[in-house]
């Protein structure tokens, strides 16, 4: 082989490393900046051992901050480190479940992802919480980055199909391309409509998910009776509707399935405005509940094969990551203010009314992205597959 084939091939390998590298930055960056939200929690949680450990002691030290930005400081490293180890883990899990399977097996695959993740959320914290109470936290972290390595073993085991289709782009060029791609495959109106649709299909959801521990307490049930039996239902109506999701899509076409899966989130939040206007009882608000999870977890397997079908393997986890960013942030912006405006019902009426109001509103939200849905199903019925 001659020097210039020699360098020619050196080159092209930096030339790739490089891409690579911007690639992992942009991702990095995006998860940084939502990490930094939650800085403060994510900061709580990881100082919450040590606290504990320092109390319990009998003495009376504490952690401080010597200097006004070291708070700051403190808050942008948590947000890092965090942004940095889970953005890795997810756009590389989203890449891999769009590449590993085609288009009809998709359901399934996020039926799975979906269970995988509740588990995933269970273990680190119900069971965390157990085993700190048990034995302590170091052991407790052991045990946890051992955990890590089950999902390492199952990386190393797993097939990954090679991506002929790939496209390995600067910064610049892999947002702007993924972009472009996106409404040159189905057009400015459509695309500008499909991306109406993500918006606002799981708006209801989002909006509704942080009042759902003030509205179980203000009915009067204690925290027990909310862990024991309310979350415990939750927990098996998500996995029932993450799988019935994955069976409906292969049963009838995509877009029947989210009309499906919408309809079936506003009639539960309806649900949850007869138990806020009816008598307390623990019975019917985990029936209630059970069906609310239950619809959860179906939109979610509908909802994520949706976006998987949008997704060119292009551009695999810049679209979707770009996808799911427009799902997300219209809620998170709307979810900040569900509580002031659960105040203002209830200031305005009573209690039970109060939370009846509330219920009506989210249950309105679903209505916006089933009109979208028809919409877009009736002009464009070669896409609504």
């Amino acid at each position: 082989m001659s020097n210039d084939e020699n360098e020619g091939g050196f080159v092209s390998h930096l030339t790739e490393l490089r891409k690579r590298l911007i690639h992992s930055f942009i991702f990095l960056f995006i998860f940084f900046i939502g990490c930094y939200f939650f800085a403060e929690h994510i900061y709580g949680f990881l100082v919450d051992p040590f606290a504990k450990a320092v109390r319990d002691d009998g003495s009376s030290r504490r952690l401080i901050f010597t200097a006004l930005q070291e708070t700051f400081l403190t808050y942008l490293k948590v947000s890092f480190f965090a942004a940095f180890f889970g953005s890795i883990q997810d756009v590389a899990v989203d890449a891999l479940r769009i590449e590993i399977g085609d288009a009809k097996e998709q359901g399934d695959l996020a039926a799975s992802y979906q269970l995988g993740y509740r588990v995933a959320i269970l273990v680190a914290t119900s069971m965390a919480l157990i085993f700190a109470d048990l034995y302590n936290w170091s052991y407790v972290y052991q045990f946890m980055a051992f955990l890590m390595l089950l999902g390492s073993a199952g990386a190393l085991i797993c097939y990954e199909p090679t991506n002929h289709e790939i496209a390995i782009l600067r910064f610049d060029e892999a947002l702007l391309g993924a972009f472009k791609d996106f409404f040159n495959r189905f057009g400015l109106w459509s695309a500008a409509l499909l991306l109406l649709i993500i918006s606002t299909y799981r708006l209801t959801d989002i909006v509704m998910g942080p009042m759902a521990m003030p509205f179980y307490l203000d009915l009067g049930f204690s925290k027990t009776e909310i862990g024991a039996l309310v979350k415990t239902v939750a927990l098996f109506g998500a996995v029932i509707g993450f799988f019935v999701g994955g069976l409906l899509i292969k049963r009838i076409t995509l877009f029947n399935a989210l009309l499906f899966g919408g309809f079936s989130v506003l009639i539960t939040n309806l649900f949850f405005a007869y138990v806020a206007s009816a008598e307390s009882n623990i019975s019917l608000l985990s029936l209630i509940v059970g069906l609310d999870s239950f619809a959860a977890g179906l939109v979610g397997t509908i909802n994520i094969a949706f976006l998987t079908s949008l997704v060119s393997k292009k551009f695999t986890a810049v679209q979707y990551a770009m996808l799911t960013s427009f799902m997300m942030l219209p809620g998170k912006f709307f979810s900040g203010f569900s509580g002031i405006l659960a105040d203002y019902y209830i200031s305005t009426s009573s209690l039970q009314m109060g939370w009846t109001y509330f219920f009506y509103t989210t249950s309105a939200m679903s209505i916006p992205a089933l009109l979208l849905i028809l919409l877009y199903k009736n002009n464009h019925a070669d896409n609504s597959t």
